[in-house]
C-alpha cells in the first residue's frame, strides 16, 4: 500500500495576503516590464517574505527591505503561503 500523498500548498496572489502571512513567489506573471521591475526589487521564484500589512498596497518585508507594492504588482505575484 503507498503513503498518502500530501497535498501541494494551494497557489494564490500576493495581493490576498494578510499582515503576518509568510510567503515564498512561485512565480511572476506579466509582462516583460513586470517582471524586470519586481525582479529589480528582489522579488523573484524562491523569494521569501513576510506581509507587513495587507490591503492595496501591500507591504512586504523582503530581508531587512520593506516594499510597497500595488494591485497590479502584487496581482502578478504567484505565491504560497509558509
Amino acid at each position: 500500500m503507498n503513503p498518502p500523498i500530501a497535498a501541494a500548498p494551494a497557489a494564490l496572489r500576493a495581493s490576498h495576503l494578510g499582515a503576518g502571512t509568510r510567503a515564498m513567489v512561485t512565480a511572476i506573471e506579466g509582462g516583460e516590464c513586470v517582471v524586470e521591475r519586481l525582479a529589480s526589487l528582489g522579488l523573484v521564484p524562491g523569494t521569501r517574505f513576510r506581509v507587513v500589512r495587507g490591503g492595496s498596497p501591500i507591504a512586504v518585508a523582503v530581508g531587512e527591505t520593506r516594499l510597497a507594492l500595488g494591485r497590479d504588482w502584487s496581482d502578478a505575484l504567484v505565491v504560497v503561503s509558509e
